[in-house]
């Protein structure tokens, strides 16, 4: 079904919007049977994120998803989790068990496993925010080169005090949310892209 601009929309028998995601809930664990090939330590921690996720996430997960907006108890289920950072050298965890991690999270819900995602894994790869006190948001895509770090249009002038950044970007993940922003840029004097980190004033 399309609206009166043309725009898809997801719909159900009655035509109205679904009230919850549209998709099954789905245990990727057992059915790919992988359980048995886990340590006693990365089932423990797999364990432990579902008991989270179906506690503080799955009872709102249907509502702030039919609402289209960010419910600030994610945050929180995501530091009853644990430290963020899921594979950060010498920090975070081995790579199965940040899969089983985001496994366990998209289980629930997708665009949160995104979030954590981007938080721990593009954002804190630049900058260290562990204790999710504040959230980081990895600012590369722009509007006509996409995620093309080489054709970046956006540009870093140097003046005292620090930089000046000068360009447009979209489809930002956590951008809404973030109180830090890694901001992809290329420098006019080095010509170099680099990673400037911009403190977000929320009004």
């Amino acid at each position: 079904m399309r609206d009166s601009k043309g725009a898809q929309q997801i719909v159900n028998a009655a035509g109205k919007p679904p009230s919850r995601p549209p998709h099954k809930l789905l245990d990727g664990i057992s059915f790919l049977e992988l359980s048995k090939d886990l340590s006693a330590e990365e089932e423990n921690l797999r364990l432990h994120v579902r008991n989270v996720c179906e506690t503080l996430v799955a009872p709102i997960a249907a509502q702030v998803w039919a609402g289209g907006s960010f419910d600030c108890r994610f945050v929180q289920a995501c530091k009853a989790i644990g430290p963020a950072g899921l594979q950060i050298k010498e920090f975070g965890l081995s790579n199965v068990e940040a899969l089983l991690v985001v496994m366990e999270i998209a289980r629930i819900d997708a665009s949160l496993a995104t979030f954590a995602l981007v938080h721990s894994g593009l954002a804190m790869r630049s900058i260290a925010m562990a204790r999710w006190e504040k959230i980081g948001c990895f600012a590369l895509t722009e509007a006509f080169n996409g995620s093309d770090a080489g054709g970046l249009t956006t540009r870093a002038k140097s003046v005292e005090g620090g930089f000046v950044l000068n360009g447009n970007k979209r489809w930002i993940g956590n951008a809404t949310r973030c109180d830090l922003a890694v901001v992809w840029a290329r420098d006019e004097d080095t010509r170099r892209v680099e990673g400037f980190l911009v403190v977000i004033v929320h009004a």
